[in-house]
């Protein structure tokens, strides 16, 4: 189960988002994850998903497993946010935008037929392209919205 935008806790504020690493990307649930090394476990990782879309994330560590807010899941999205290849999504035109991410949708259906699996470079890149279209059309969204009340 995956909670939508996890609070920032006090633990939250003692850490930063550099501290989650990037581990890899799932296009065909379009869910990044990062890992980050358990204070309270040695020898222990911790495994957070987000949701590029939705916003929800999903910790594997011993607080989110005891219903608790955790500091991986509330700050997960701004470790996203500061990933290359979603820092080079946001630099894209529309048309580099569209481009691209047909690009990295063609060649993650290619590699799947192939090999069963699509290149990380490919399923992070389609990721990156969705979000910040996601991204672009929340703030076409909004700026309507804003023109209505004007």
């Amino acid at each position: 189960m995956y909670a939508v935008a996890a609070p920032l806790t006090a633990s939250s504020l003692t850490h930063c988002p550099s501290e989650l690493r990037f581990h890899s990307a799932d296009e065909t649930l379009n869910i990044a994850y990062f890992v980050a090394d358990s204070a309270s476990a040695p020898r222990q990782v911790n495994v957070v998903g987000l949701d590029i879309l939705t916003g929800e994330s999903h910790c594997s560590c011993r607080a989110a497993e005891c219903g608790r807010a955790c500091w991986h899941a509330a700050l997960i999205q701004a470790s996203w946010d500061g990933h290359e290849a979603r820092i080079l999504a946001a630099r894209y035109n529309a048309d580099q935008l569209a481009t691209i991410g047909r690009k990295a949708e063609t060649m993650c259906r290619i590699y799947r037929l192939r090999i069963g699996r699509c290149l990380p470079a490919d399923a992070v890149t389609l990721l990156a392209c969705r979000a910040e279209t996601q991204a672009r059309r929340g703030a076409a969204l909004v700026a309507d919205d804003l023109a209505l009340v004007a």
